[in-house]
């Protein structure tokens, strides 16, 4: 018989930003990743809570930029903590800004 691993859920913290244009570069994350999205609506949809609805802006694409933090935290704690000493020891950043039109 093939056992399942055990899963944990955790809550992070999550902010979104919406910029005019790009905004500055930041340090102290653990990580950060950069490209590009398009919105069909402008309204993202944010799991696992549909009780906030934002809006980043007219459909279109986006710039993006991500950070986050606390995954080696989570890593540590995992599987050994039970789920009260998880939560929020992640925390997620994304920005936003239009896409330069290219021609």
């Amino acid at each position: 018989m093939a056992s399942t691993p055990d899963h944990h859920s955790q809550t992070g913290f999550v902010t979104l930003e919406i910029w005019d244009g790009a905004p500055p570069r930041l340090d102290g994350w653990e990580s950060s990743q950069a490209g590009r999205v398009r919105l069909d609506s402008g309204y993202p949809q944010i799991q696992p809570t549909d009780t906030h609805v934002l809006w980043i802006g007219p459909a279109g694409r986006y710039e993006v930029r991500a950070y986050s933090a606390g995954r080696s935290g989570i890593a540590a704690l995992t599987p050994q903590s039970g789920i009260e000493k998880l939560r929020g020891v992640e925390s997620f950043l994304f920005q936003f800004w239009p896409a330069e039109v290219s021609s």
